[in-house]
């Protein structure tokens, strides 16, 4: 996916300034008509769709999510070959219109599903094979990779996610104007979890302002982050993030939210298989998918990405 010279000048057309928000009637309908579109969030366990829905939530829209269902079982139900087979037959039919498809680092993703099988399975009892033994460690997990809902899965997850998404903005773009406006050119736009977190200003303002064409102002868009940070998410009492069990503190459901540092608690000998395996499975699609990202933190000329006083450019 290339942003290109347009993506520039959108970035250079807004500079924030630090100001006092203050909400207005005006900026509430705003945020309510957007509660009239349904929007979907699709990722795998472990991507941080929890905390993009927040953030989506904060600016009045409205989302479904799922991690692929009901085009294929739960990932953590199913075996590569089984989820790989599911989606190439279910893709036709997948139940949205508008969807952000939210990557992550692979290594990252498998050690927090660790942690979500083994500690908060029970926040999750009818999806079948979620928890894990409690006597595995991690580096048995991040080995077991031909397993349901292992390493392996989560690989082909991201290829035929990344391939649908791609040909459904294709498609999307040919048929346009026989769809009645239903699609549109960026169907499901990727973006990722890492650059998320490194410029959230930057690419909330490119979801929902340059693909949705929602027109949501700098300023509340500086409020919905400011109001639904991470450190918000790893210390909030409400129930979609509490702990499942008081006592382990690995039980809650945001715990680190850290970007590329999964390698960092897995032996070396482990971390060296999983790279092996991703050289493997995942192709130049998936790769571009993850590297073209971090141009929405980049201004042309700028060696460094934008820093966080750069608040939103439109």
């Amino acid at each position: 996916m290339s942003h290109g010279p347009k993506f520039i000048t959108l970035l250079l057309g807004c500079v924030a300034s630090e100001v006092n928000v203050v909400e207005t009637d005006v900026d509430r309908s705003n945020a309510m008509l957007h509660l009239r579109h349904h929007y979907h969030v699709l990722s795998y366990p472990g991507s941080g769709r929890t905390w993009l829905r927040s953030l989506l939530h904060g600016l009045g829209i409205r989302t479904g999510a799922s991690h692929g269902e009901p085009v294929h079982s739960h990932p953590f139900s199913v075996f590569p070959h089984q989820l790989a087979e599911q989606i190439q037959k279910g893709i036709i039919n997948a139940p949205f219109s508008k969807a952000v498809l939210l990557l992550r680092d692979p290594v990252d993703v498998l050690v927090s599903n660790y942690y979500e099988r083994r500690f908060r399975a029970a926040a999750n009892p009818s999806i079948p094979h979620y928890k894990i033994s409690d006597s595995m460690t991690l580096d048995q997990y991040a080995r077991d990779t031909l397993s349901r809902g292992g390493f392996e899965t989560l690989l082909v997850w991201l290829v035929n996610w990344v391939h649908a998404a791609n040909l459904f903005t294709d498609a999307a773009s040919v048929h346009d104007e026989s769809a009645g406006g239903v699609v549109g050119p960026d169907t499901v736009v990727m973006i990722s979890y890492e650059v998320l977190k490194q410029c959230p200003h930057l690419v909330l303002n490119y979801l929902v302002n340059e693909k949705w064409k929602l027109n949501i102002p700098c300023h509340l868009i500086r409020r919905a982050i400011a109001n639904n940070t991470l450190d918000h998410a790893k210390q909030s009492s409400e129930s979609n993030y509490a702990a499942v069990d008081a006592t382990k503190p690995y039980s809650r459901k945001v715990r680190s939210g850290s970007s590329h540092m999964g390698h960092q608690k897995l032996s070396r000998s482990t971390y060296q298989h999983l790279r092996q395996i991703m050289s493997e499975i995942l192709d130049p699609a998936v790769h571009q998918a993850f590297y073209s990202q971090f141009r929405v933190c980049y201004v042309l000329g700028e060696e460094e990405p934008l820093t966080s006083d750069i608040h939103c450019r439109r």
